[in-house]
């Protein structure tokens, strides 16, 4: 059996149905407008989660297909698309052509990317020129996914499109589902090697100098502007990163960008629960918790517990006063029993740490410190 992963760069065709099924009411207020909010927050999730990967959106109304925006990694440059988008929904479906200017954007894309195209379908039928089984075996031959969420209900000849190009296909039931359903294609599906192969890519990193006022040429449209980056391979201007170089086509890329998809695709393994005192355990671990601090932001850990010793200690020595008062003066603030009473222990180094830097930890930065402070002594 071939072995499972996911791709670290995708090229996704979004295709938006604006034929005049998209115009129905059943979700407000329009299916259309359910679509482009949905997409709205699909582009900006996306691109936290492929940062090397890139987008393209295509309308479909009248049985024509039009490119509204050219792969960019930019969600912005989709966002103010989507925005100002004022085409009334209009004429018939047709995924043939749909699929078509599909292919034509991504067959002649590196092999080593996931090729994906991405069908928002208000339609329950399509109206195509000619015959679909053909574009399907392009599909199949060039790896190119399809996968459709569709609304008003399932249709086989969708459901057959999806499965024979290894896609998925969902029907929604309501705007909430809707949106779960888009957010959730953000996670890059798994593959084999039959289905993307393994090469090395050149990549460039260059460095965007922020002392520059001067204005050059940015992009392949030559805007006028500031800043921007140089490639290091022809010196061309790019305005972003990452992207393509427009002149010599190398991959341009910050090492942040290269770090985020490899935390992504490797994440933090879950950290377990470690309580102040477990059923059968030694009373010389319990006593060991009491002095223990969070390996992160070196925060007292099992605080509540240390506080119940102190108050303890201090009725027993009621008659001198002043050390009582002393130990309150140094004990942490009053906390909740939940947060106080478990400690997070990473699996790999079995640094303990406190709840809220498990969060950050597994949401933000992706690294475990202990661990890291492992692999720096050794």
């Amino acid at each position: 059996m071939a072995r499972v992963r996911r791709g670290l760069i995708r090229y996704v065709v979004v295709v938006l149905d604006l034929s005049e099924a998209a115009a129905q009411s059943d979700l407000k207020p329009s299916r259309a407008h359910a679509y482009a909010g949905a997409l709205l927050r699909f582009c900006r999730e996306f691109f936290e989660t492929n940062p090397l990967s890139q987008l393209a959106l295509l309308t479909l109304s009248d049985r024509q297909a039009v490119r509204l925006v050219e792969l960019t990694s930019n969600p912005q440059d989709i966002a103010d698309k989507l925005s100002g988008l004022t085409q009334r929904p209009s004429g018939f479906f047709s995924a043939q052509a749909a699929l078509d200017k599909a292919f034509e954007v991504l067959h002649n894309l590196p092999p080593y990317g996931l090729k994906e195209a991405f069908l928002l379908l208000s339609s329950l039928g399509s109206h195509d020129a000619g015959d679909i089984q053909d574009v399907l075996e392009k599909l199949s031959q060039s790896k190119i996914r399809v996968s459709i969420v569709g609304l008003g209900g399932q249709v086989q000849m969708f459901r057959k499109l999806a499965e024979t190009t290894s896609g998925t296909y969902h029907v929604p039931v309501g705007e909430g589902a809707l949106q779960e359903i888009v957010l959730g294609y953000c996670q890059p599906p798994p593959t084999n090697a039959q289905q993307t192969q393994a090469s090395l890519v050149h990549m460039g990193f260059p460095s965007r100098r922020l002392d520059i006022s001067a204005f050059s040429f940015l992009g392949p449209q030559c805007t006028p502007g500031a800043g921007g980056c140089t490639c290091p391979r022809c010196h061309a201007r790019v305005p972003d990163l990452p992207c393509k170089c427009h002149l010599c086509g190398l991959t341009l890329m910050s090492s942040a960008h290269l770090a985020k998809s490899y935390h992504l695709l490797f994440p933090v393994p879950p950290f377990a629960d470690e309580r102040q005192n477990k059923p059968g355990e030694s009373p010389e671990r319990g006593e060991a918790h009491h002095h223990m601090t969070c390996t992160g932001c070196s925060k007292p850990l099992f605080r509540n517990m240390c506080q119940k010793r102190v108050k303890s200690e201090a009725i027993r020595s009621e008659a001198t006063g002043i050390q009582m008062k002393k130990r309150q003066a140094n004990e942490p603030p009053a906390t909740t029993e939940d947060d106080d009473g478990i400690a997070a222990e990473c699996p790999d180094c079995r640094s303990l740490l406190c709840m809220e830097c498990d969060e950050f930890i597994h949401e933000r930065i992706h690294n475990c410190p202990g661990c890291e402070l492992v692999r720096g002594n050794s």
